[in-house]
């Protein structure tokens, strides 16, 4: 598993991940917020949750369909690929990846309600 970090793709997302994580929460603190936009950012938060649990229920099927299904030409040639073992951990990478946007976005819904609240 710590191959995979080594990917430039994966620490060039991981930074991305944290200006976007940091611009997000700055948001909430240079616009005045009112509850309209509370409102709005609550459905954006219900629109991201039902996106991921779908995704995730896409990665699942797919690991399924890899493991249990009987083996075919297109499977057996993908087995033969040299990053055929690593594909269990893209695939875990990328729920993971799911799980942390999500937990960024509930902190952020979160600073929205504390500073709406405040004012």
């Amino acid at each position: 598993m710590k191959e995979i970090f080594g990917v430039k793709e994966v620490k060039h997302d991981f930074i991305k991940s944290i200006v976007l994580f940091i611009i997000l929460i700055l948001i909430p603190i240079i616009f005045k917020i009112d509850v309209d936009t509370l409102k709005l950012a609550e459905k954006m938060h219900n629109s991201f949750l039902t996106i991921s649990i779908t995704f995730a229920g896409f990665l699942l099927t797919a690991l399924a369909i890899l493991v249990t299904f009987p083996t075919n030409e297109k499977i057996e040639f993908m087995k033969k690929h040299k990053l055929y073992p690593k594909i269990f951990q893209v695939y875990i990478l990328q729920y993971l990846r799911i799980c942390i946007r999500y937990a960024q976005l509930s902190i952020i819904y979160w600073f929205i309600c504390i500073y709406v609240h405040s004012n």
